[in-house]
């Protein structure tokens, strides 16, 4: 990969591009860090994959990696099935350090950073379980545009 291609990739991740295939979709993410490096990740899934249950379906994951540890391939693909088992191994490993884990003498705490991103993962939970995906967002950019009197972000009345 050419260093413009790198470049281009890593913006696509940091930007959470989501990209329209023949088949579905396309989601560009940073993968979290994998033997102390981030990876480019790149999530596939059809557009009529859900469950039979009627919810999420079905995905391909692809990590870019730098070929070194942890791993000597550069690019690793992976069948998933669920995004919620991901969370929930997530949380599992979590709840075992705090229960397990300690920090010098003292159990294990979390940094007002830490506390903000669990309770972002929090917030996006609920937003998906009641129906309001991406609103949050999109109301922060609304409210950032009014606030800069910008107002081609507001909804047309």
């Amino acid at each position: 990969m050419s260093e413009t291609e790198h470049e281009e990739l890593s913006q696509k991740c940091s930007d959470n591009v989501i990209e329209k295939t023949d088949r579905g979709h396309r989601l560009f993410l940073w993968h979290p860090q994998w033997g102390g490096y981030v990876g480019h990740a790149i999530v596939e899934f059809d557009e009529h994959t859900g469950d039979a249950d009627g919810g999420p379906g079905c995905f391909e994951l692809a990590v870019n990696h730098d070929g070194e540890f942890p791993t000597d391939f550069p690019r690793v693909q992976v069948h998933c099935c669920s995004a919620a088992q991901y969370m929930r191994f997530g949380l599992k490993i979590l709840e075992a350090q705090v229960r397990h884990q300690r920090s010098g003498d003292a159990p294990i705490h979390f940094d007002q950073m830490s506390r903000d991103e669990l309770i972002r993962i929090r917030d996006g939970i609920n937003e998906i379980l009641e129906g309001n995906v991406g609103q949050r967002k999109e109301q922060g950019a609304r409210s950032a545009s009014a606030d800069a009197g910008d107002d081609s972000q507001l909804p047309s009345e």
